[in-house]
């Protein structure tokens, strides 16, 4: 088969445990025969800005897009220069990976062309603008639905500042152009499924881990100390904080922790150990690049991880009990699905130090288990091995080719799309958005600018909503052409004049307004229709000169 695998970055640019998968399973499907082309981001090329360069990576043919940052979730520009490498390697599977900082948009416009789409979700980016559902730095969000209270606005790759409703709702039907989604937990599989985000076969199935490389980890010899050690970002979300509060509490207890990595926290962390004198305790390695980090489980006893977040599947405890590494984690997210509380490790309350460091002094005053709960981990990971893994993917392969095409068009009319155009979004359209979201009335309804949705089929919009008083009137010629209703603000007098004489939309002078005009036309699918044509008929005579065909007798123009 011919695999097109698409990643925000890939090696050797690397940011993540999720960017490391995406690449070695690209290695695994090359080396099991397939064919395998790589389209990604680079965030620190010297190329200008979405340009795209080509090289070969480890036998891949790689095409690399500059990026200007790692935020966005829409960018039509990206999107472009995936098609033109759709068209010509023409691939049996496209398998995406993490996609902020490409585009979302990617997997609508593969499926337009009749690809197969394929995506393997590393954390809750496709429901949530930080990745991590943290409300806080301790509250982990429960409802979905409710960004706008940690992000009300949020830009797109136009720089416009645009209600997060329009961000979630473009995600989440990308995701419904979806052949399969892989989760590698059933945690993460099951809150996409509580976030309401509907997609194609769903399925999980692990990361895998490179046993042979692994296996082969010898542990340094140790003295009377056990060595805890943290792998990873040194950030909030990793509850990082909580190491120099264990090491408070186990002072003295025979203990080093080794803190690998780097952060925002790094600062922070090292004046903490500084001023509470715990320099003998923590030890700061900087960052390791993964090609090295076999030296640091080579010097590990037990891994830490006390996370904050609900991680998913993470790779740090993977590599930890295939070298043999007792872990010690938080109960929350996928971990304990790896993690067994007492036999391969310990498990404790997310962000409660003590509760972390009674675990640890429990290897502190039982080193013999260190080797058993290693070995109990070793043997569970056995099942884990990236060839176990791609086997799984490439059987959801074929089940993907042989099963008919999805029609991204075949969507739930339940679920109708407001299609917004202008340069930016003016107070009232925002208030209104805002509006319709807080009060959950409409949770069904879609919101998307215009030019988001250029090259896809995801669906026909019910609205075309102008939420500017800049727009030219030929920019909703492609709603008139397309037969759908305008609603257009009070304030913009070229576009409230058409709608007027042509009965061809509505206008609203404030956010109640516009509320009450949505509602009306996604409600009146009558009046909606004969709006539609009207447009029409007034494009074809302004375009073609021809006569005007009749008019239809609906009278609804105005509020």
């Amino acid at each position: 088969m011919k695999i097109l695998v698409c990643s925000n970055v890939f090696p050797p640019t690397v940011i993540g445990g999720a960017e490391l998968i995406a690449y070695h399973h690209a290695k695994v499907l090359r080396d099991k025969g397939c064919e395998v082309n790589i389209f990604c981001g680079d965030l620190f090329g010297p190329e200008p800005l979405y340009s795209m360069r080509e090289t070969l990576y480890e036998g891949m043919a790689t095409y690399r897009v500059r990026l200007a940052n790692y935020l966005n979730f829409c960018h039509p520009r990206i999107e472009q220069q995936f098609e033109s490498i759709l068209e010509r390697f023409q691939p049996d599977i496209v398998h995406m990976h993490n996609l902020i900082g490409l585009s979302a948009g990617l997997i609508g416009r593969a499926k337009h062309r009749g690809f197969s789409t394929v995506l393997t979700v590393h954390d809750h980016w496709g429901m949530c603008h930080k990745n991590t559902l943290l409300k806080t730095s301790s509250d982990v969000c429960k409802d979905q639905r409710r960004c706008f209270e940690c992000l009300p606005r949020t830009y797109d790759s136009a720089n416009r500042a645009v209600p997060i409703r329009l961000r979630r709702d473009f995600i989440a039907m990308q995701l419904a152009c979806l052949d399969a989604l892989i989760s590698p937990s059933v945690y993460l599989s099951m809150a996409y499924g509580r976030a309401d985000i509907s997609t194609g076969v769903r399925r999980v199935i692990e990361y895998g881990i490179d046993l042979n490389r692994y296996s082969q980890v010898s542990k340094s010899p140790r003295n009377e100390e056990v060595r805890f050690t943290f792998i990873g970002y040194l950030g909030p979300h990793k509850g990082v904080a909580l190491l120099i509060d264990a090491a408070q509490i186990l002072r003295p207890a025979n203990a080093i922790i080794n803190l690998v990595g780097t952060g925002e926290l790094i600062a922070q962390l090292r004046e903490r150990v500084e001023n509470e004198n715990l320099s003998d305790i923590v030890r700061f390695w900087g960052k390791i690049e993964n090609q090295s980090i076999e030296k640091v489980y080579r010097e590990t006893d037990v891994l830490l991880l006390p996370s904050i977040w609900p991680e998913n599947q993470p790779v740090t405890i993977l590599e930890a009990m295939a070298t043999r590494t007792p872990v010690i984690a938080s109960r929350i997210g996928g971990i304990p699905e790896i993690v067994i509380d007492g036999v391969t490790g310990y498990l404790f309350e997310p962000g409660n130090a003590m509760d972390m460091a009674n675990r640890m002094a429990i290897f502190v005053a039982h080193p013999e288990r260190i080797v058993e709960f290693g070995a109990a981990g070793f043997e569970r990971i056995r099942e884990y091995s990236y060839d176990n893994s791609i086997a799984k993917i490439l059987d959801l392969y074929q089940e993907v080719r042989v099963a008919a095409p999805r029609a991204s068009e075949e969507r739930d009319d339940s679920s109708p799309l407001i299609a917004c155009a202008g340069n930016r979004f003016e107070d009232e359209a925002a208030e209104a958005v805002d509006w319709i979201d807080r009060s959950r009335q409409h949770d069904s309804w879609r919101f998307a600018m215009h030019d988001w949705l250029a090259g896809t089929t995801i669906a026909r919009p019910k609205v075309f909503w102008v939420v500017d008083d800049a727009t030219p009137v030929e920019g909703v010629y492609a709603a008139l052409q397309s037969r759908v209703p305008l609603l257009v603000p009070d304030n913009h007098p070229e576009l409230k004049e058409l709608c007027r004489q042509e009965n061809c939309g509505l206008y609203y002078r404030n956010a109640a307004e516009a509320f009450e005009c949505l509602e009306y036309l996604l409600s009146s699918s009558a009046v909606s229709s004969a709006m539609g044509y009207n447009g029409f008929a007034y494009w074809t005579h302004s375009r073609t000169g021809q006569s005007y065909p009749a008019r239809s007798s609906a009278q609804t123009s105005g509020h």
